[in-house]
Order: structure tokens, then C-alpha cells, then sequence
């Protein structure tokens, strides 16, 4: 299947395509990344989703919906994020019969490239800022056409991997902890997979986030929780964490008071935080227990906090 140039030329009004670069396949061959030079010196970003044909079942629908969910963030949301919580500028896209072509701003123009593990530890203050800055911006904010609840391993859009847990008090505490995190008070919208490999830096310090697929929302401590858990060590978390977790309080506070917001809701918030810190890591735990028992993700640190969920419990 070769790649739709006519859609992508008449998205961006270009004369011709000089150059197309798969930058990496989509997750499970539903498509692909691409960089396309074009014809006026521009370059961009285009993600050509091709759905295959012969797939089914709840994880299938999970990802058309993923698909349909990052559209309708980059068309009405992605705007509002500003300088603080950089992203990609939303260029345009074209319906295809099998599929859907999105056009998105080149962030290597802007002097952004993909992080890697390493980088993720020089660049982790300036991740957990992103971060900060964008739950400010959209706290109290309807998630209209993304995720009534974003971030891919919540316990509604993963029945198989609880069913696949071993018996035990995680297993038996899922819904309670799910509870927790859906009946926060302070609600934004959420990543939803805010990884490592889901950031890019320059040379300035900065960050920007792509890849919103699993947008919605949440408790933003649930992203802060993926974050520090796709970057430290075992060792590195039981040092830091909760420093870590303070500075990203400390940014998130800074943001919402430049918004107005007063004392009271200010300390609430920070209370609201550090409380449902253990639970986000608990539910994170739950998924990968159901999806992968071996994962190098199930370490000291998130076994000591889901113990401390239990307890809280």
C-alpha cells in the first residue's frame, strides 16, 4: 500500500512531495509516522492511520477509538496549550477510504528532536513542568470529544488484563483504587501516555509532547506517576519521588495562581495531589501485573506504594 501523496499535497496545498521519511510504524502495523518535504521548503509531520482489515476485539476498538480521540484533541484542544505545554500545530487532514491522514507542524523546524532514556533524566524538570503547565490550563476542563477518562491502562478499557491478574488484594482493591482516581476533585485533562519516548527537548532545556491518543479526563497525578516510573530506577525513585513530587506540586500551584486561583483552592489542591499519589501508582501496578507480571516497571518503589494504597484503603 503506498502512501496517499495526492491527500497529503492537497492538505497542504503543495505543488509536490520531494521527500517522505518513515520516522517508525504505528503500534501494531496501524499505519505510520512519516516526515514529508514539500515542494515550498517546508517540512511536517504526517500520520497516516490504516486501520488492518482482519482485527477485532475490545483492543482493536480501543485503538480506532485512540485514533479518532488524537484527532479531535489536535482539532479543538491543542491550541489552548500555549508556550508553557508546548505541541505540535495542528495542519489539517484528509479522509481516506481506509483510513485517516493527519497533518501536524515538523517540531525539528522549531529545533526539537525525540528524547532518549538518558536525556530523559537531564531533561525530567523541564517534563514535569510541561506537565504542571498543562493540567493548570485544562483543570475543570470537559473533555469533549477525547477520553471520558484518559490514560490507556484505566481499569474500564482493560477487563482482559484483570481477569488475567493473579487472585489477591491488588486484584480484589482494582475498582476501589479506579474510584479514588475518578472521584478526584480536582479533574483536568490528561496525557494519557506521558512517557519518555512521547517528548522531544532542544537545546534550551525546553520540552514538547506529542503522541495524544489516549488524551482525556483525570487526576493529572496519574501522568506525573507514568512519567517518573518510564524514567528513574528503583533506586533513583526511592530518592526522589516525592521530591519530585513536590516540585511538580510547587509548578502546578505557581500555574494555577497566576490563573486567580486563591489560597484555599490552592492548599486543596496540593492536599488532593500527595493524597492520590500512592493510588495512581497502585493502578498503574494493577495494569501491568494483568498485561506483563515480569515488567521491569514492578519494581521496589511502586510495590511499597501499592501497599500504601491498600492501606489508605
Amino acid at each position: 500500500m503506498s502512501f496517499p501523496v495526492q491527500p497529503l499535497l492537497a492538505t497542504t496545498q503543495a505543488k509536490s512531495l520531494v521527500e517522505l521519511q518513515l520516522i517508525q510504524p504505528l503500534w501494531n502495523q496501524y499505519g505510520g509516522l512519516y516526515r514529508a518535504h514539500i515542494d515550498d521548503g517546508r517540512s511536517v509531520i504526517a500520520k497516516w492511520v490504516v486501520p488492518p482489515a482482519d482485527q477485532g476485539g475490545l483492543g482493536h476498538q480501543r485503538k480506532l477509538r485512540s485514533y479518532q480521540v488524537e484527532l479531535d484533541w489536535y482539532r479543538h484542544h491543542a491550541e489552548y496549550c500555549g508556550e508553557v505545554s508546548r505541541v505540535p500545530a495542528y495542519l489539517g487532514e484528509h479522509l481516506l477510504d481506509n483510513g485517516t491522514l493527519m497533518v501536524l507542524e515538523d517540531l525539528a523546524t522549531a529545533g526539537f528532536s525525540p528524547l532518549s532514556q538518558d536525556q530523559g533524566h537531564s531533561h525530567l524538570e523541564a517534563m514535569i513542568r510541561w506537565l504542571a503547565g498543562f493540567h493548570a490550563r485544562f483543570m475543570g476542563s470537559a473533555p469533549d470529544g477525547l477520553w471520558e477518562q484518559g490514560c490507556y491502562w484505566h481499569l474500564a478499557t482493560r477487563p482482559d488484563e484483570w481477569a488475567a491478574m493473579e487472585p489477591g488484594p491488588l486484584k480484589d482493591a482494582a475498582v476501589a483504587i479506579d474510584t479514588q482516581l475518578q472521584g478526584a476533585r480536582y479533574q483536568s485533562l490528561v496525557h494519557g501516555d506521558a512517557k519518555v519516548a512521547n517528548f522531544l527537548g532542544n537545546d534550551f532545556g525546553q520540552v514538547a509532547a506529542v503522541d495524544f491518543q489516549y488524551v482525556g479526563g483525570g487526576a493529572g497525578i496519574r501522568d506525573l506517576v507514568y512519567l517518573l516510573g518510564s524514567v528513574l530506577s528503583d533506586d533513583a525513585l526511592e530518592a526522589h519521588a516525592f521530591e519530585l513530587l513536590d516540585r511538580y506540586c510547587q509548578a502546578l500551584i505557581e500555574q494555577l495562581r497566576a490563573k486567580g486561583w486563591d489560597v484555599a483552592q490552592l492548599d486543596a489542591v496540593l492536599a488532593e495531589q500527595s493524597a492520590l499519589f500512592p493510588f495512581a501508582w497502585a493502578d498503574f501496578e494493577r495494569f501491568l501485573q494483568g498485561w506483563k507480571p515480569g515488567h521491569w516497571k514492578l519494581g521496589r518503589f511502586s510495590q511499597a506504594m501499592t501497599r500504601r494504597a491498600l492501606a489508605l484503603l
